[in-house]
């Protein structure tokens, strides 16, 4: 039994619900940065923050997963950020689900075993989203789950290792 089922199993003892990931989350595309000024903000590569530039992409808890190359090296980031090209962003509902949870499912699923390609390791948007994630809401109804807010104390990591 992994580490997220014995969580679910503790903290929601009634289960939880399943949803597919695209009804929870929407995935985007990263984008060049190379014509931003310097500033505070990392930019997300697959060796993880590469440089600091002047606009974000996003603002909000992510998860952000390669979608060429090193497809198991995902991170989870709390702060504003760039992703380049290679790289997918997460806006997560919150209402639905714990973005930190998010990102330990996505692990949990070794998203390599979703390769689409041959030579170089490659993941499409719509692979990932059909996955199907049990839901921990933040914001919404904890019927079945009231110690939802607990599933974040076992995960301090920010890097997958």
């Amino acid at each position: 039994m992994s580490k997220l089922d014995e969580l679910i199993k503790e903290l929601c003892p009634d289960g939880v619900e399943y949803k597919d990931l695209q009804d929870v989350l929407t995935i985007r595309n990263g984008s060049d940065y190379k014509s931003f000024g310097e500033g505070e903000y990392p930019v997300y590569g697959s060796g993880g923050s590469m440089t600091y530039v002047d606009r974000y992409a996003y603002d909000k808890p992510s998860v952000l997963i390669p979608r060429k190359g090193s497809i198991d090296k995902l991170y989870y980031v709390e702060t504003p950020f760039w992703n380049v090209d290679t790289f997918l962003y997460t806006e997560i509902d919150e209402y639905q689900i714990l973005p930190r949870f998010v990102y330990h499912f996505l692990l949990r699923e070794h998203l390599e075993k979703l390769n689409t390609a041959g030579r170089v390791p490659s993941l499409t948007q719509k692979s990932i989203k059909s996955s199907e994630s049990p839901c921990t809401s933040s914001g919404g109804t904890t019927r079945n789950c009231p110690r939802v807010g607990q599933f974040h104390v076992p995960f301090s990591s920010q890097k997958a290792a």
